[in-house]
Formats: C-alpha cells, sequence, structure tokens
C-alpha cells in the first residue's frame, strides 16, 4: 500500500474496467471489517447485473455490498445524488463500526468525494422533463447548437460528443437562469471532515487490462447479458436512456436493432471498452 490504511475510515480503490477492483476491495473488507459502496454510474441500475459487471452473489460471499442495482433503467442518476447516498452509507457504516469501502471507475464520483462537487441548486421537475424530451427529439449537434444560443459559456467548456453534460447545462440554465459554469466556479461542496477517504488507484499492465476486457465481455454475452439488453429494448429504452448509453449496452442495443450482426456488436463493444479503459488509466 501507498499510504498507512489506520490513517483512514474510509477506502476509495479506483481503476480502469476489469482491473481487478471488485477483487481488491472484497480482500480488503475480509481483512479490515468492511462493507462496499458502489462507486459506479452504470452500476445502479437494476436488471443488468452482469453486463456492466455488479459481483455476483457467489463472488460477494458474506461481504455486504449497497447501492448496487436498485435505480430502474429508465432513470436517470447524477454525481450529485450518488454522492449524498454514498455519504449517508458511509456514515450508516462508520456508526456499525466497520470501514466503508467505496469501489469503482467512475472518475467523476470520485473527485466528488475527494475534491467535493460544485453547488448546483436542484433542477425543477418540469425544466427536467422538458430538456429530456428535447433530448429526444433533437440530434446531439442540435442539441449542442441549442446550448450555444441559451449558454455560450458552458458551451465552450463542452463539446458535441459529451451529449449527458449538454443535457446537464441546459437544465441547469433553464431551472436557475444562470450557467453552469458558474456554479462550478463557486468553492465545492465538500464531505463532512469526519470522514477520511484514502484513495487506491490501481494501474495496472494495459495490455493486461484489455485481454481481461475481451475475455470478459464474451463471458456476459455468454451468462444472460445479451438477455439483459434485449429486456432494455423491449421496454422502450434506447440510448436517450443513461443506461442505454453505457459501453456494451449501446453495442448490444445495435445488435436487437438490426444494424449490426451479433459478431460485429461484440466486436465495437470490446474496441469501445478499451478505449474506455485507456482514458481511465
Amino acid at each position: 500500500m501507498p499510504f498507512d490504511i489506520s490513517n483512514f475510515n474510509c477506502l476509495f480503490i479506483l481503476g480502469p474496467t476489469a482491473s481487478g477492483k471488485s477483487s481488491l476491495a472484497l480482500k480488503l473488507a475480509k481483512k479490515h471489517n468492511g462493507v462496499i459502496i458502489n462507486a459506479d454510474s452504470m452500476q445502479v441500475y437494476a436488471g443488468v447485473d452482469t453486463i456492466t459487471a455488479v459481483p455476483t452473489m457467489a463472488e460477494r460471499g458474506d461481504i455486504e455490498h449497497r447501492l448496487y442495482s436498485f435505480l430502474d433503467p429508465m432513470e436517470s442518476f447524477d454525481v450529485s445524488t450518488w454522492r449524498d447516498m454514498a455519504v449517508g452509507e458511509i456514515e450508516s457504516v462508520l456508526a456499525e463500526g466497520k470501514m466503508p469501502i467505496l469501489c469503482g471507475g467512475t472518475g467523476l464520483y470520485a473527485s466528488a468525494m475527494i475534491k467535493g462537487l460544485a453547488p448546483v441548486p436542484d433542477v425543477k421537475a418540469e425544466i427536467r422533463k422538458e430538456v429530456r424530451f428535447l433530448q429526444e427529439i433533437l440530434s446531439v449537434k442540435e442539441l449542442y447548437d441549442t446550448l450555444k444560443d441559451e449558454d455560450p459559456v458552458m458551451a465552450s467548456r463542452l463539446t458535441v460528443a459529451d451529449p449527458q453534460r449538454i443535457v446537464r447545462a441546459l437544465e441547469v440554465m433553464r431551472s436557475t437562469g444562470k450557467s453552469l459554469a458558474h456554479f462550478q466556479d463557486l468553492p465545492n461542496i465538500t464531505i463532512p471532515e469526519h470522514i477520511k477517504v484514502g484513495l487506491i488507484a490501481i494501474t495496472p499492465d494495459r495490455q493486461k487490462v484489455y485481454d481481461n476486457i475481451n475475455t470478459r465481455f464474451d463471458t456476459m454475452v455468454a451468462n444472460g447479458g445479451l438477455a439483459e439488453v434485449q429486456s432494455l429494448v423491449v421496454e422502450g429504452i434506447d440510448d436517450t436512456y443513461q443506461i442505454g448509453r453505457a459501453i456494451g449496452v449501446r453495442e448490444l442495443m445495435e445488435y436487437e436493432n438490426g444494424i449490426y450482426d451479433l459478431d460485429r456488436a461484440i466486436t465495437n463493444a470490446k474496441t469501445a471498452t478499451r478505449r474506455y479503459a485507456k482514458r481511465q488509466l
């Protein structure tokens, strides 16, 4: 370990997909009387455990896991909501005299826990619904052009390749009358001082991660991942929903919608996952 664990009462294990985060979290939980708390933005969704690589019940053994597989796939979820829920779980675990261990590959979640979050007000429900409707009827380019018209400052900080943040910026501007950039420039709201988070970053050999990704995705598809995506398509979920944009889900949806055959969809998913892992590293 690069630090003394006794200096912290909470751990955050961060690393690229297929790098062994869950395995390390389990080892540390067994050694330090820990409870594992999810810090992956897609593993919060119910009904997609296989394709999002949620630890199985057999893998968990007697170690308690929290904030996994609880959210309806049609619901949206943001980092602020996750951070509030995670802090609540951390407080609960500490009160039980145990070690909270956050585990995930979503870098924004780690930043929110370690560095804090901008004090952005809650978005009004009717505005959220309005912008989500825009997302359904407009292309990403048209959505980005809308943001440029309404909030050029925030648009300059984003690109057309980032639809989730474009939607968030539009929601904040329409709900508050102020740019998201205004709130981002304010001092961050941090977690309670008594929570001392130690960050463990896994940086394995890149080729090993790529090999793990290829093998794991084949296993996912064979063990029910494709069936999970089929169920999402039946429910009417597409890439306008957060879970529909998850790597692996998106590519298998393209197969279900007749865009690619299964072999091509699997190849595309592996390629996209490797590129994501590269960015994570």
